[in-house]
């Protein structure tokens, strides 16, 4: 299958546009406070969705991110594979972002 993605300037426009979707972190916790977006909605580590899974609304698009997009893409496909169908990867993942939108952010 091929994993589904959404790319850095559709995420911006659904920022700037205040569209309803839900923004999870899959990196590891000392992650989170190196750089994130501020809108991110649930922050679970790839390893621990794998192990525990996690119970994500379905109403909304989810678009899932990492550092560069990578353990997005599995998380991505993880998350498909447990049903959920409006799910895509951040593309190039914060790196990404930080490159065309956020230049002040750390890079890590």
């Amino acid at each position: 299958m091929k994993c589904p993605e959404i790319t850095v300037a559709d995420l911006e426009q659904w920022i700037q546009e205040k569209r309803a979707f839900l923004l999870v972190d899959v990196r590891e916790p000392e992650e989170y406070a190196i750089c994130r977006f501020p809108q991110t909605t649930h922050e679970i580590p790839l390893g621990r969705l794998q192990r525990e899974g996690f119970a994500l609304p379905e109403e909304h698009d989810i678009v899932v991110y990492c550092r560069s997009g990578k353990r997005s893409m599995y998380a991505t496909l993880f998350l498909h594979s447990e049903g959920y169908q409006r799910v895509y990867n951040l593309k190039g993942g914060i790196l990404e972002y930080i490159a065309q939108f956020q230049k002040d952010w750390t890079v890590y």
